[in-house]
């Protein structure tokens, strides 16, 4: 990822957060505070120990996704979105493993990520790529009160 990606990052950031999140959040939350928290997350690339990729076919962003790797619970996935037009592609899949050979590489041998216990496309995903989840707990996304499950790969040894 470099700064030339950085618009279109954050625009898919934003129409997926939309899209999924109906229902899901407050409304008023998808409106202008989404897109200020875009623009705060997506100001600048990510930087070590952060790691961020984007998929690209024909010129186009395809998805995107970023890891904390200095998160104090392990390799954290932040973000993996691919742009609906392009789901079911493969795109997803294919940054989910760079983001494994790349959290291997650094000498890790987890992952996991937090997602919206309502967001069952998602769910449904990452149990069929083998993540174990926890029971919903509460958490909170940009200040918002959201139950959420975390998605764990206690090895990803054999993820790629």
């Amino acid at each position: 990822m470099d700064t030339g990606d950085l618009a279109a990052v954050s625009a898919l950031h934003l129409r997926n957060w939309r899209e999924s999140y109906a229902g899901l959040v407050d409304p008023a939350f998808l409106g202008d505070p989404v897109v200020r928290d875009m623009a705060r997350r997506w100001a600048q690339v990510p930087s070590v120990p952060d790691f961020a990729l984007v998929a690209i076919k024909d010129d186009l962003l395809t998805g995107f996704a970023r890891l904390c790797l200095d998160h104090p619970d392990g390799p954290l996935l932040m973000s993996l979105h691919v742009d609906t037009l392009y789901r079911g592609a493969g795109y997803g899949r294919a940054l989910f493993e760079a983001c494994v050979r790349h959290v291997v590489q650094q000498g890790g041998d987890q992952l996991w990520l937090e997602v919206l216990a309502g967001n069952q496309a998602a769910r449904s995903l990452y149990a069929s790529w083998g993540g174990m989840e926890s029971a919903p707990f509460e958490s909170s996304i940009s200040g918002v009160a959201v139950t959420s499950v975390r998605v764990s790969w206690p090895s990803v040894y054999g993820l790629i």
